[in-house]
């Protein structure tokens, strides 16, 4: 059985306050959007798999700034937040419409 993956470890002198957290990975996308508040880059990260047969977790981070080039390795601090996700579901037996609570995840780099 192999080994889990190696992180990164936060830089000394760092705390991370409530909704914050840690997050290393590989770059696999990146883009950016233009907003009222001004370009938002936007960074897909595949993060280290547990174990050699776990499919690795996949995030989307929001920065000011670029995070790197495609295939390089990122580690740094995030504000987590998220927003309602909320939508309509028809039972495809019954016609029944269900509300279905939900919510979106959203990391921005702290910078």
């Amino acid at each position: 059985m192999s080994e889990p993956a190696t992180v990164a470890a936060m830089p000394q002198g760092r705390k991370l306050q409530t909704n914050q957290g840690f997050i290393t990975g590989r770059i696999f996308s990146r883009r950016s959007i233009n907003t009222q508040q001004g370009r938002l880059y936007l960074t897909v990260l595949k993060l280290p798999a547990p174990d050699q047969y776990s499919h690795p977790a996949t995030v989307e981070l929001r920065s000011s700034s670029p995070l790197g080039d495609v295939d390089s390795d990122w580690s740094g601090a995030v504000q987590l937040g998220g927003m309602p996700n909320s939508y309509d579901q028809q039972d495809k037996e019954t016609g029944n419409r269900t509300r279905v609570i939900s919510a979106r995840n959203e990391y921005t780099v702290i910078e």
